[in-house]
């Protein structure tokens, strides 16, 4: 796992004060997406342009980014209109 600027994986908290509460938000038109948006990947994402990522909606915004921002690049690189060519989602159980 990498990212463009090289910074090593990291765990993003869930904001207690978001009203995005969901930690992933499940819709059946939707790839994976996390919190309200802060990362999403759209339906399909290998061929069209509708994925994006808005830091700090439900998660505290990662190392480089403010909350609440579009202008954050960390996550994929820039804020929208990317394909995705490879992605890998994890889950953890206690």
């Amino acid at each position: 796992l990498y990212n463009t600027h090289g910074y090593r994986p990291q765990k993003l908290q869930l904001k207690s004060s978001s009203e995005y509460q969901d930690a992933i938000y499940t819709c059946s038109s939707y790839g994976p997406t996390f919190g309200g948006h802060d990362l999403y990947i759209s339906n399909n994402a290998n061929s069209n342009t509708g994925s994006h990522t808005y830091s700090g909606l439900s998660y505290q915004a990662p190392h480089g980014c403010s909350n609440g921002g579009s202008s954050c690049s960390v996550l994929a690189g820039s804020y929208g209109s990317w394909k995705v060519s490879d992605i890998e989602v994890f889950y953890m159980s206690s």
